[in-house]
């Protein structure tokens, strides 16, 4: 017998933007949802904080607009290539949002809590147990679970849908002081031999700028803050931040990608990185995790039988992230 979506109890991990965007919609549906997040406060995590049109379109349909006051519109992206020759462009009738992640998840957790989702946080999820025909997390039982916690995923391991990355990328992230005006684009710089660059404006004078390549490019240097020195000398980054330019602190994530050998299985989803992720590409993964997010809940929305709304977002999902697959595919080369 196929289970129905009529008030389920549902049971999420992982208190991101996409955890805490579904656990809200469900909520608004009508569905009972627990939550669990693994940190006990909201940290600034290493992040692109751009968001995308798609991804602004995407919050909207969840009904985050009214959350996006003071971040500041992004009209348009720029790319540098190995030569050096800059292409801009603007996108066409709509914009991006220049995204203070952890200030962005704090509103989130504060309208969840507003419409009384348990949140149970600082506490990590060691075991998750199938009970009849759903699961079970600390004696908490749940019709529907749902993975939301990121590359590492709890839940993708239990279900057995992670699958071995080969890939040996790695990312460094710093803030850095912009020089010149401000020009309302982010941009991707492509390096002649050591990876790609992502710039994205956080203020009228600050970037958030991350590195990624191939983690065997690091070991030929004697540190990392030496390796950044260096590649602020790109003629490009000169430009945007002249000569010898102070950063803060660099912070790395060596593994920038996470695939999976589907998206559900029984009774059960992933959403935002947990759902598949290659290598970052200015902030597509806050796109990606409102994305997930708005689809399984349209999903869950417009079917009445559990299995077939998880068919459907797989199917959803699988649609919309075959061409950032192939343009993320090729950047694997660079």
């Amino acid at each position: 017998m196929k289970t129905r979506t009529n008030h389920l109890n549902v049971l999420i991990i992982g208190g991101g933007l996409a955890g805490l965007s579904c656990a809200i919609k469900l909520t608004q549906l009508g569905h009972k949802v627990k939550l669990w997040e693994k940190d006990s406060t909201i940290k600034r995590k290493v992040c692109g904080e751009y968001l995308s049109p798609l991804g602004v379109e995407c919050a909207k349909s969840l009904g985050h607009e009214d959350l996006f006051s003071d971040f500041q519109p992004i009209y348009g992206m720029n790319l540098t290539a190995p030569n050096c020759s800059l292409v801009e462009t603007d996108f066409p009738k709509s914009y991006g949002l220049s995204l203070n992640r952890q200030e962005f998840e704090k509103r989130l957790m504060a309208k969840a809590l507003a419409l009384n989702i348990e949140i149970i946080r600082g506490e990590i999820v060691k075991e998750i147990l199938p009970e009849n025909k759903g699961w079970s997390i600390n004696g908490h039982y749940g019709d529907l679970l749902i993975g939301a916690d990121g590359r590492q995923s709890l839940v993708a391991k239990t279900l057995n849908l992670q699958k071995k990355s080969t890939q040996k990328k790695v990312a460094l992230h710093i803030y850095i002081k912009r020089k010149n005006d401000f020009q309302r684009r982010g941009e991707m710089i492509i390096l002649e031999k050591a990876g790609y660059i992502g710039v994205n404006p956080i203020s009228e004078n600050e970037d958030n700028l991350s590195w990624v390549g191939d983690q065997e490019i690091l070991k030929t240097w004697k540190n990392k803050n030496e390796f950044i020195a260096e590649v602020l000398k790109h003629p490009r980054l000169k430009q945007l931040y002249g000569e010898n330019p102070e950063f803060g602190e660099i912070t790395s994530v060596a593994k920038v990608s996470h695939h999976v050998k589907g998206m559900v299985t029984h009774n059960a989803a992933l959403i935002g990185d947990a759902a598949g992720f290659i290598d970052p590409l200015t902030g597509e993964g806050m796109t990606r995790a409102f994305e997930c997010s708005l689809l399984l809940c349209q999903a869950l929305e417009q079917h009445s039988d559990l299995s077939e709304a998880l068919k459907s977002y797989q199917n959803e999902k699988k649609k919309v992230t075959t061409d950032k697959k192939r343009l993320n595919t090729d950047f694997q080369f660079i």
